[in-house]
C-alpha cells in the first residue's frame, strides 16, 4: 500500500516537473501543442458523448420491443412499494399495527377505538397518502374521495385552540364517511404533536369545540363529544 501511495506521488512529480519544464524551455511549441491537444480531446469527448447517446438510444428501443428485456430492466430497477398500514387507534395513540395488503384484519372488538387505514400504495397516484377512518370490521380498502376541503379547522380545548389541517402534500382525511369524532382529534392533536397532550390529559377530555370555515365560507362551531361529531361526505358533511 506504501509502495503504491510512493509510486503515485513520484509519477505526480514527475509529470509536474516535466510540464513545467517544457512550458519555460519552449514556451511557443509548448502553448501550439497545448492547445492543440486540449481541442483534441474536446471533439473526442463530444464525439464519444454522441456514441454513447446513440447507443443508449438503440438501446432503449431493443429492449422496449423486447417484452423479456423489459420485464427484467423493471424488475432490477423497480422501486419498493410501500405496504398499506391499518392501525388502532385508541386513547387518541395508536394501540396496534399491521402493515399488510389486506384490509380485512381483525382487532380485538373494542367499542372506545377507532381504526385508521393507510393507502401507501395509492400515494404514488393521489400524490399524498389518503387516510379511511373506520369503526367496526371487516375493514374494505374501498373508499372514495370527498369534494369538499374546509378553508380552517381549529380545535378548542379550555382556553388553547390548535389549527388542525385535514389535507396537506403528504396526507389526506377528506374521505366520503369519515368521522370525526372525539377519537380522531384526541390521536390528530397527539399524533402530530399540536396540542402536546399527555397521556393523562387526552383521558381527561370528554369534549371539545371544533370551529371551522367550511367549503361554503359558513363560519361554524360545533361541540364534539362521545355522541356528537362531524361526518364527511362527497359534497358536503353533516353533525
Amino acid at each position: 500500500m506504501f509502495g503504491l501511495l510512493l509510486n503515485l506521488i513520484k509519477s505526480f512529480a514527475f509529470s509536474f516537473l516535466l510540464n513545467d519544464y517544457l512550458r519555460h524551455t519552449y514556451p511557443d511549441k509548448y502553448n501550439k501543442y497545448f492547445i492543440l491537444t486540449s481541442y483534441e480531446l474536446i471533439r473526442l469527448y463530444s464525439k464519444g458523448q454522441i456514441l454513447a447517446n446513440k447507443f443508449a438510444q438503440k438501446m432503449k428501443y431493443i429492449i422496449a420491443t423486447n417484452p423479456r428485456l423489459q420485464k427484467l430492466v423493471n424488475d432490477i430497477y423497480k422501486k419498493d412499494v410501500p405496504i398499506n398500514e391499518i392501525c388502532q387507534i385508541k386513547n387518541g395513540s395508536i394501540h396496534i399495527k399491521y402493515h399488510t395488503n389486506v384490509t380485512d384484519v381483525y382487532f380485538e372488538p373494542d367499542e372506545n377505538s377507532i381504526y385508521l387505514f393507510s393507502d401507501n400504495e395509492g400515494a404514488s397516484v393521489n400524490k399524498c397518502v389518503n387516510q379511511v377512518i373506520m369503526h367496526s370490521q371487516p375493514f374494505s380498502g374501498k373508499y372514495e374521495v370527498s369534494n369538499i376541503q374546509f378553508m380552517l379547522v381549529e380545535v378548542k380545548i379550555n382556553d388553547a385552540a390548535y389549527k388542525i389541517n385535514l389535507k396537506t402534500d403528504e396526507f389526506n382525511y377528506y374521505i366520503v364517511d369519515n368521522i370525526l369524532d372525539l377519537n380522531f382529534f384526541k390521536y390528530y392533536l397527539y399524533n402530530y404533536q399540536i396540542g402536546n397532550l399527555k397521556s393523562e390529559d387526552r383521558e381527561k377530555i370528554d369534549k371539545l369545540t371544533v370551529q371551522i370555515i367550511d367549503h361554503n365560507i359558513n363560519k361554524r362551531e360545533f361541540e364534539i363529544s362521545k355522541d356528537k361529531f362531524i361526518i364527511i361526505k362527497k359534497d358536503d358533511y353533516i353533525y
